[in-house]
């Protein structure tokens, strides 16, 4: 939150964004220009939440620049987001263990065996034990299966903890990426407006002047600075085209002692070996403008 006190009549204001601050401050210095009078102000930066002031600042209008170089570095944030904490591991469950087997052994009993015929009691033997090793061989095949189905269990409630902490990552990194493209388009608004005003106060000035460092080759001879006052300039659009950025001024000029009111469209694109990193590659087109 942005507050505005006149030094001399005590009156505050208060303002929600710095864009309502600005363009509040283009229109004091304006009318400043235009009634030849002074105007003390003392500007607060104040915490929304907490009410704690961050910054201020003490200005003079009218003032011979424009009130963006003014004020260039007031009132501006970066916040920090902070990431979420790892998932938390999850201790691996235990395995239960079966108890020993007790094994019990078959007596051995003398075996009174003819060398002709088996006798009853070896078969019954034979037999019993033939019918353990089964048992035993089918414990350990119900274990194997019981393990194996746990096993997958296991992995497969891992693999969803897993799937969920991914895709809570990525719902993050989408949110920051999105926050990162908001801050740079943020910027990218910021030098277009500053490149705009530097230029406007070349164009609105004297005749003649040169303006090939604002304007592409194809547009020296066509684009004319003129014999006429800026008063203020309020950035009213920004917007991205295939061909570059469009941007929309209202300005108060003075020509004749008349003032009056237009509005200004021209298209901007980025430009490297431009000293401001930016070319006018469409003439500006000048509209009466009324503010209804």
């Amino acid at each position: 939150m942005y507050q505005v006190t006149n030094l001399e009549s005590q009156d505050t204001r208060g303002f929600e964004s710095r864009d309502a601050l600005l363009q509040f401050l283009d229109e004091q210095n304006a009318v400043c220009r235009q009634e030849q009078m002074q105007l003390d102000l003392k500007l607060l930066h104040v915490d929304h939440d907490t009410g704690e002031v961050k910054s201020n600042l003490s200005i003079t209008l009218p003032t011979s620049g424009t009130i963006d170089s003014l004020l260039m570095t007031f009132g501006k944030d970066e916040g920090k987001k902070k990431l979420p904490l790892p998932f938390p591991k999850r201790a691996p469950k235990e395995i239960p263990k079966s108890p020993p087997e007790k094994l019990e052994g078959n007596p051995e009993e003398p075996a009174k065996v003819n060398q002709e015929v088996v006798s009853e009691k070896q078969l019954e033997t034979l037999f019993k034990q033939e019918l353990l090793a089964a048992n035993r061989q089918s414990q350990r095949v119900a274990r194997f299966l019981f393990g194996l189905i746990f096993m997958l269990g296991a992995a497969s409630i891992g693999l969803g903890i897993l799937q969920s902490t991914q895709i809570k990552q990525l719902k993050e990194d989408i949110k920051i990426l999105n926050s990162s493209q908001n801050q740079e388009a943020s910027n990218l608004d910021h030098k277009l407006n500053v490149f705009s005003r530097y230029f406007l106060s070349h164009y609105y000035s004297v005749a003649d002047r040169d303006l090939s460092d604002f304007v592409s080759k194809s547009l020296t001879k066509e684009v004319k600075s003129s014999e006429t006052s800026l008063i203020s300039a309020i950035l009213e659009e920004v917007k991205s085209t295939k061909a570059g950025y469009n941007v929309s001024f209202v300005l108060a000029l003075r020509s004749n002692n008349e003032t009056r009111n237009v509005r200004l469209v021209f298209t901007v694109k980025a430009d490297k070996s431009s000293p401001y990193g930016y070319r006018i590659i469409k003439a500006p087109v000048e509209t009466p403008y009324l503010n209804q």
